[in-house]
């Protein structure tokens, strides 16, 4: 489990900093409370496949692949079924609980997923909240994301 939730978070870091090195993968991970070493993040890379590319501005950075599209789904739906603790709906919201640190990764996912009927997402430390256009559509789409978790 604790692997699992810093993979998460390891992504979520990839996706939204350019990150140029482990050292800084380390210093950004510990910032959210894991502690890691050298040889974990070096794991967790290779794991993830997770590669360097040279940025527009000629600097390297770490990126999560592209051309393996669908291993990365299946990654990301397999992180996204250990980070949701429980899925709930109340008129046209949806309440994602997830375990501490993984809502955003989780709400990644969900973003990636392109559920048209979601109006909006917002994503805070262990909840989600998902907008929809009303009651329907909500149980709609909670069965949805439920079927990720089976």
């Amino acid at each position: 489990m604790k692997r699992n939730k810093r993979q998460l978070k390891l992504m979520e870091i990839i996706n939204n900093h350019d990150v140029e090195t482990q050292g800084e993968l380390i210093e950004l991970l510990q910032t959210a409370g894991f502690s890691v070493t050298q040889a974990t993040i070096s794991r967790d890379i290779n794991d993830l496949g997770i590669t360097k590319i040279i940025a527009p501005n000629r600097r390297y950075k770490y990126v999560c692949p592209k051309e393996e599209k669908e291993d990365l789904t299946n990654k990301y739906n397999s992180l996204f079924k250990q980070a949701v603790v429980e899925v709930k709906s109340a008129q046209n919201i949806i309440v994602i609980k997830t375990i501490i640190g993984s809502a955003n990764s989780a709400a990644a996912f969900i973003d990636n997923l392109n559920i048209s009927e979601i109006v909006g997402t917002l994503a805070g430390d262990d909840t989600i909240f998902l907008v929809v256009e009303n009651e329907q559509v909500a149980v709609n789409v909670k069965k949805k994301l439920n079927s990720y978790l089976q």
